[in-house]
């Protein structure tokens, strides 16, 4: 058994370039060919199939599909003696427990979770990628599906965070509170919004500037800090921060990898074209503040493999919003032709290295599936390897 290939990411990759050329149609303004609706129907349309009707793909399916199985439905008698328990988030367990009104088939509940998050990920496309929205997508796609395969708390988390950012720009803090406080109930890392909306709107380039060369030094040079502060913080706040934080210190070191380009790349543009950006848009330094924190969660996390992951996944949708623009806002042709190159080069290495484990090896139900029997299998024998 082959337990990590390249050719395990073949799918995931011509969809990728399927979704990078509408991308490019939609940006040549090529209306007369396809409307900009019906392209955008058609690569949404292209995500949800690929994603919601997916196998067990990944890891994270053997945990929910047994959650699922034992969680009964909200109009059921025995679902307050459920909710009790302690299993996931009080929000995600009465989420979960309306969809079992519906069906109680795994499947059908992972294809309604996906359905959400994208109606959820639209409204947000429309609203901060308005003039490109396709390759925001594509860069989601790139970047976070993997949270959408492997993370469905948190991605009901960071959907709703997404959806404050207005009020942070409207400076309605009770709005902004009463939204990720929904999220909260979904997923305990939502915790970390909150204090966000006290500087994320500031534009303070030369403060990043220092963490970014104080980043880069603990990166390379490996300089071990973060168990002792989680260890604190752990204790001060306990209960499941408390458990989770012993698990997560366990865990293997990220070190330093190629992987670094994919933080040094947009850290670099982003310096570069700070100002264009912001001319652009100046609702744009919440994201570029947002992609400083993804970026220093790959430089300041590297100690511990799970949190550096668990960070970047809360700030990954800048990506969507500020890697579009380094291209879109270069007028100059050579220099446009460089970037174009350079963006697709990261977003097809980093779709295909993501997804090397033979645990994301890729079957869908319309083609066919692996039985569960079968998917358990493998999924026993790469955490022993």
């Amino acid at each position: 058994m082959v337990y990590d290939s390249l050719v395990y990411s073949i799918p995931y990759v011509i969809v990728l370039l399927i979704l990078f050329l509408l991308s490019i149609i939609e940006l040549k303004r090529i209306k007369n060919f396809i409307p900009d609706k019906v392209l955008r129907s058609f690569s949404f349309l292209i995500v949800l199939v690929f994603l919601g009707l997916r196998g067990y793909v990944a890891s994270d399916w053997v945990s929910y599909t047994q959650f699922y199985t034992d969680i009964p439905a909200i109009d059921s008698s025995s679902f307050l003696g459920y909710l009790a328990l302690p299993t996931f988030e009080k929000g995600f367990v009465v989420f979960s427990s309306i969809i079992k009104i519906i069906s109680d088939n795994y499947f059908v509940y992972s294809f309604i979770n996906v359905l959400i998050d994208l109606i959820l990920l639209n409204i947000l496309l429309k609203r901060y990628c308005k003039s490109y929205y396709i390759f925001g997508l594509t860069v989601y796609f790139a970047f976070c599906s993997e949270y959408e395969i492997n993370m469905l708390r948190n991605v009901k988390a960071i959907m709703l965070f997404l959806l404050s950012i207005k009020y942070i720009q409207n400076r309605s803090f009770l709005k902004f509170f009463l939204i990720n406080l929904a999220g909260l109930l979904f997923h305990n890392s939502a915790i970390f919004f909150f204090p966000l909306y006290f500087f994320i709107h500031k534009n303070t380039k030369r403060v990043y500037i220092i963490f970014t060369f104080i980043g880069i030094i603990i990166y390379f040079f490996q300089i071990h800090y973060i168990g002792a502060i989680a260890s604190i913080l752990g204790g001060f706040l306990g209960g499941v921060f408390e458990e989770k934080n012993d698990v997560y210190l366990k865990s293997v070191e990220s070190g330093v990898t190629l992987g670094v380009f994919y933080t040094l790349i947009p850290l670099f543009l982003v310096f570069r074209y700070y100002d264009k950006i912001l001319q652009y848009k100046k609702e744009n330094i919440i994201f570029i503040n947002l992609l400083f924190l993804y970026c220093f969660a790959t430089l300041y996390f590297s100690e511990i493999l799970v949190f550096r992951q668990r960070f970047a996944a809360l700030f990954s949708f800048s990506l969507c919003v500020i890697l579009p623009l380094f291209y879109i806002l270069n007028k100059n042709i050579v220099d446009r032709k460089i970037l174009s190159n350079l963006l697709i080069v990261v977003l097809i290495s980093k779709m295909a290295l993501t997804n090397t484990p033979i645990l994301n090896k890729y079957d869908n139900l319309i083609f066919g599936i692996q039985s569960y029997e079968e998917r358990f299998n493998i999924f026993q024998y790469y955490i022993r390897k």
